[in-house]
């Protein structure tokens, strides 16, 4: 038999951990941090009664920790679930790797479609990043300009 949401809330304030909500739970559910609910039926009865197994409750405190430590960031949180080997799924960490990404080449590219003004303002931070980088001391026997 498993853990039903309240049990584990009740787990959770017991060791001091007391600022979750079954909402907050339930969203974080939704969004791939916690594990998924596992449905069965409440004994005696085909009423329908989704809980979490035992092996997952050392998933759902370490991901209480992390979202304290990191201040709720979500995309460190699954950074690190993953590095660590829990099971998250790989939409979360491809949103989690393109945001950073895409905001990037935005800033990059300069909000340019044409590729030859993409090209461009590439370019032209590169060049800036190389002036810049030529009077640098220390970085001579690095760089060959």
């Amino acid at each position: 038999m498993g853990f039903i949401q309240k049990e584990v809330l009740s787990a959770l304030e017991e060791s001091g951990r007391d600022n979750w909500t079954s909402r907050q739970m339930t969203k974080l559910t939704s969004e791939g941090l916690l594990p998924k609910l596992i449905r069965t039926t409440q004994p005696g009865t085909n009423k329908p009664l989704y809980v979490w197994e035992e092996t997952d409750l050392d998933q759902i405190v370490t991901i209480y920790d992390l979202l304290e430590y990191y201040g709720g960031s979500h995309e460190a949180v699954s950074l690190v679930l993953w590095l660590e080997g829990y099971g998250i799924s790989l939409d979360l960490l491809r949103r989690t790797f393109l945001r950073p990404i895409e905001n990037y080449l935005q800033r990059l590219t300069q909000r340019e479609t044409d590729p030859d003004e993409i090209a461009f303002s590439v370019s032209s931070i590169a060049l800036m990043l190389l002036n810049k980088l030529q009077f640098t001391p220390g970085l001579d026997a690095i760089l060959i300009i």
